[in-house]
């Protein structure tokens, strides 16, 4: 089960609702919020154009994992976003590269 989903279960929120509404709170510009706010699924917002939220996105979506390594399980990535979506908001780079090069440093950092 993905981290959000548990922490939805037993806290009522995810990390990311809780982070924008305390960003909401403390009066951050709107973007920062809905950035933060739907990290995990960036094509709930409508855009046509790159921004916080989808630079957010695709970081958390390159680094991302199944969450099972905070139960001591094997870490998979999960990729939230891919070419179309990418396509969708003009993002200024190629998907398929910039995950190739995630992998192979991933694999780098665990032969070491």
């Amino acid at each position: 089960m993905p981290l959000q989903e548990a922490e939805a279960r037993i806290l009522g929120a995810s990390h990311a609702q809780l982070g924008a509404y305390l960003l909401g709170l403390w009066g951050l510009p709107a973007a920062l919020v809905e950035a933060v706010a739907f990290h995990h699924a960036p094509d709930r917002v409508a855009q046509s154009q790159f921004g916080a939220l989808e630079a957010v996105a695709i970081a958390e979506s390159l680094c991302g994992t199944d969450d099972a390594e905070i139960f001591h399980g094997r870490s998979v990535p999960v990729y939230g976003v891919g070419v179309e979506y990418l396509k969708s908001v003009n993002a200024p780079f190629d998907w398929p590269e910039a995950t190739r090069r995630v992998e192979a440093s991933c694999r780098s950092l665990e032969a070491s």
